[in-house]
């Protein structure tokens, strides 16, 4: 909540309501890109874990292949069209909020484009048995957020704010994707106790 759910209020205390005009508008155009894949999450979550405990790895990297491929088909081509009728769009909001609102919906589309197509980065590890992973990383990226807010959003106003919360996406992203791919290896390898124990 600190992070995410309060960027509003992080921008105005530290910039002016205009800067805060034009973040809220990259982030709405950006909104629409993720919520065709969130629903994802869910779904993947439950197949996932299912197919852990029955240790069928072969069909949790299929699952995740599948899923990555599937976001990234809708992803990469939305992505594209923003990059090139982002100003057109941004324009539908009005004239004045170009081209701040436009580089900040550049800007947050670096981090956004890898969170999308990763959707899966905090899943896999829950039924792994590291559900505190994803919140430790998480809790680290956010207080980097937070002194990063306090350093660029002043000066750079709603593109300082959506450099820090791309850098929040491909920092956890990027950690957790790791994590994640390690640890299935090793239990991928990890002898079976048949006695249950």
């Amino acid at each position: 909540m600190l992070t995410r759910d309060s960027e509003i209020l992080w921008l105005s205390a530290f910039s002016t309501p205009l800067q805060v005009g034009y973040y809220k508008i990259a982030r709405a155009i950006t909104n629409f890109l993720m919520m065709p894949v969130t629903p994802l999450i869910t779904t993947t979550y439950r197949e996932v874990t299912r197919e852990i405990s029955d240790r069928a790895w072969s069909n949790v990297r299929y699952l995740l292949r599948s899923g990555t491929i599937l976001a990234a088909v809708y992803t990469v081509p939305a992505s594209i069209a923003l990059i090139l009728f982002g100003r057109w769009v941004v324009g539908l909001y009005g004239a004045d909020f170009l081209p701040t609102s436009y580089t900040s919906l550049l800007i947050l589309l670096v981090g956004v484009i890898p969170v999308n197509i990763l959707f899966w980065n905090q899943v896999v590890l829950l039924p792994l048995g590291m559900p505190q992973f994803p919140t430790q990383i998480q809790f680290i990226a956010a207080i980097l957020k937070i002194v990063g807010t306090f350093l660029l959003v002043p000066f750079w106003g709603a593109n300082g704010m959506a450099v820090l919360l791309s850098g929040y996406f491909i920092f956890t992203t990027g950690i957790l994707v790791g994590r994640s791919i390690r640890e299935l290896h090793k239990a991928e390898i990890r002898p079976v106790d048949v006695r249950g124990d």
